[in-house]
């Protein structure tokens, strides 16, 4: 019973972020389904750390700051600087930035304060 509501919601908000999508885009071209979008979310998720929404939104938050800051500074070795990145990630902090903070138990720790 569980798993069937878990993948009723999860299809749910998939075909919510989705329609959200091609709300923004304008209509739904060819480029809407390539794979760099899924790429882009498993390496959110890797980063802010599996099981937990906070991390889910942290992962994305230091993704896009990551990938905006050094397509800036490192124009066309963006995405391999990144990739090293992520690589480091997991080989040393496979639970993500969440698992870390839950790791040295930060407790009451606020989204604002990790922005800042």
């Amino acid at each position: 019973k569980y798993k069937i509501i878990a993948y009723s919601l999860s299809a749910f908000f998939t075909g919510l972020i989705g329609s959200l999508m091609i709300l923004n885009s304008g209509g739904v071209n060819e480029g809407a389904f390539h794979i760099s979008h899924s790429i882009d979310m498993i390496v959110m998720l890797v980063i802010g750390g599996l099981g937990s929404v906070f991390g889910s939104i942290l992962g994305g938050y230091i993704y896009y700051w990551l990938y905006d800051t050094l397509l800036v500074k490192f124009p066309g070795i963006n995405l391999i600087i990144l990739g090293i990145i992520v690589i480091i990630i997991v080989l040393f902090a496979p639970e993500g930035i969440t698992g870390i903070i839950s790791k040295y138990k930060i407790k009451n720790i606020k989204l604002r304060d990790l922005i800042d």
